[in-house]
């Protein structure tokens, strides 16, 4: 929702308060761990080629969740190539 109640708020700082550091960067919770692999098992295979004729170039934000994204991807891509 694009707003929270006071009562969700707190819920959700309370929740996800050891996920958050100060600055927003975050965390990839166990749900979010698994799309990233599912990402990096469907993706692989077809960027593979590209990959290898070095025509495939990433790029990613340094924040942790996103890293934590492209993690599985480019491990994949690694093994594959």
């Amino acid at each position: 929702p694009l707003w929270l109640s006071e009562a969700e708020a707190l819920a959700w700082s309370r929740e996800d308060a050891d996920r958050h550091e100060p600055n927003g960067d975050t965390f990839l919770t166990e749900n979010g761990h698994q799309q990233a692999e599912l990402l990096g098992a469907y993706w692989a295979p077809i960027l593979t080629r590209a990959a290898g004729n070095g025509k495939l170039r990433v790029f990613c934000s340094p924040m942790r969740r996103n890293l934590q994204t492209a993690a599985p991807l480019l491990r994949e891509l690694d093994a594959l190539g």
